[in-house]
């Protein structure tokens, strides 16, 4: 599931599993205007399904609705936009009961938690992944290799004929950690973009 909340002029957005939670805060700012707060739970795989085929630069108009089924009255999400061309686009979303809202905890102890800019992350990723092999024969090569380091962050990957490396030196990190990425999520984090 995906939970989505507004509050405070912000908006959250939220999910968990067993293995890994998410979130993601927009604050108030000029593209973004709160007129009603409130949280709503969504199915997370057909959300992202929809939102991966949203037209790019446009403006989002997100609120719920009361559809009335004979007794019984149905909530959804809604989004619409404009098209650039001047055609609107609607996507609805059937809501789930809130008590199935993801609980997400960054609290937990681990010598593995950091904190990077998840657009950096994904548009760095995806440049290095064009030199990931992706044949299961050669799991050698199958991989992006990144180390957060006091100097900056740097994304290395190679197949064995063509190299990527990239080094961001506006994040730096007190205690060095290194981390292998295979390639098959690093696909999957690239097409998300």
């Amino acid at each position: 599931n995906l939970g989505i909340e507004v509050v405070d002029d912000k908006l959250r957005i939220v999910s968990s599993s067993q293995k890994i939670s998410a979130e993601y805060i927009l604050n108030k700012n000029d593209d973004f205007e709160v007129t009603e707060t409130g949280k709503v739970v969504v199915d997370g795989q057909g959300f992202i399904g929809n939102i991966s085929n949203l037209h790019s630069g446009v403006l989002l108009n997100i609120f719920t609705e009361v559809i009335k089924e004979g007794e019984n009255d149905q909530k959804r999400l809604v989004i619409s936009y404009m098209t650039k061309d001047e055609e609107e686009c609607v996507n609805n979303h059937n809501l789930i009961d809130e008590t199935y809202f993801p609980v997400v905890d960054f609290n937990w102890a681990t010598k593995h938690s950091l904190k990077y800019p998840a657009d950096q992350f994904i548009e760095n990723i995806s440049k290095t992944s064009c030199a990931a092999s992706d044949e299961n024969f050669r799991p050698d090569y199958n991989a992006v290799l990144i180390n957060f380091a006091k100097d900056g962050v740097v994304f290395f990957a190679s197949d064995g004929r063509q190299m990527a490396y990239i080094k961001d030196s506006n994040n730096v990190f007190a205690d060095e950690k290194i981390a292998l990425i295979q390639s098959q999520v690093i696909n999957k984090i690239s097409k998300k973009r």
